[in-house]
């Protein structure tokens, strides 16, 4: 989760270039909570490092958000 905690915070940056960007983000916003949720630590960036992707339950809808993504930071 710290590599999807790591590009959120790189699209958020780039927010501009991404057309509907809250509406595009959210699935990934969602699962990285998800992951989140699930450690208890005294910070969100140690907790990222601790859980896996797939175990937050990362799905096709969030890969599909993910190309949308780079491929409006693209064009």
């Amino acid at each position: 989760a710290a590599e999807l905690r790591t590009y959120l915070a790189t699209c958020n940056w780039l927010r501009t270039s991404i057309p509907r960007y809250a509406e595009t983000i959210a699935p990934l916003q969602q699962v990285l909570n998800n992951a989140l949720a699930k450690v208890v630590t005294k910070t969100r960036k140690d907790a990222a490092k601790r859980v896996m992707l797939s175990e937050a339950g990362w799905k096709v809808e969030h890969d599909k958000a993910f190309n949308n993504i780079n491929t409006a930071i693209a064009n």
